[in-house]
């Protein structure tokens, strides 16, 4: 059994005749605690190289950088509860 899932969602938006592809990932804990301090994830996307990204996270803390177009992700803080990472505008 998976302890991390991982949702991908790609939203296609158009605005004054500009069209933009946004593009989310969602880590979401399957149980409590799964991703201990000083755990690293890293994530990498086949045929794009990684600049920025917002970051979200809810009942965890991160520190991230990115190296060679690969995501760094440090848990500095683990979660009580079951935690949630959100990378958008990829």
């Amino acid at each position: 059994m998976p302890r991390v899932k991982i949702d991908t969602l790609n939203i296609f938006l158009e605005r004054d005749t500009k069209n933009l592809n946004q593009q989310m990932i969602v880590i979401n804990e399957k149980l409590d605690t799964i991703l201990k301090k000083g755990k690293v994830i890293a994530i990498k996307i086949e045929d794009l190289a990684i600049k920025d990204m917002d970051i979200e996270t809810k009942g965890i803390e991160i520190d991230y950088k990115v190296k060679n177009g690969v995501l760094l992700m440090e848990v500095t803080k683990q979660s009580k509860e079951k935690g949630q990472i959100e990378l958008s505008k990829i």
